[in-house]
C-alpha cells in the first residue's frame, strides 16, 4: 500500500471515530468530523474503481451537510434538536 491511501484509511478512522462520540454527546462536531471521513472514503473508492461505494459514501456527505444545516449550522453553546435546547457538552 502507498503512503497516501494508509494516509487516508486512518482519517477515515479517526474522523469516523470522532464523529461518534460528538454525536454521542449530542455535538453536531460530529457531522463535521464524518463529512471530512466521507471525502476521504471516497477519494479511496474512486481509486479503486468501487463507484457505487463512492455515491453510498456522497449520500452520506449529503445527510450530514442537511444534519448540520438543521441543527443550525454554527458552533455554539447551545443547540436546538427536535425542539429541544441541549448544552453542548464540555
Amino acid at each position: 500500500m502507498e503512503l497516501l491511501e494508509i494516509t487516508l484509511q486512518v482519517v477515515v478512522a479517526v474522523t469516523g471515530l470522532a464523529g461518534h462520540f460528538y454525536i454521542k454527546k449530542k455535538n453536531h462536531l460530529g457531522y463535521r468530523f464524518w463529512i471530512v471521513g466521507n471525502i476521504a472514503m471516497m477519494a479511496i473508492t474512486i481509486e479503486k474503481g468501487m463507484y457505487v461505494t463512492t455515491a453510498l459514501f456522497a449520500v452520506y456527505t449529503w445527510i450530514a451537510i442537511e444534519a448540520i444545516k438543521e441543527w443550525g449550522g454554527g458552533i455554539a453553546d447551545n443547540h436546538q434538536v427536535s425542539g429541544e435546547q441541549i448544552k453542548n457538552p464540555e
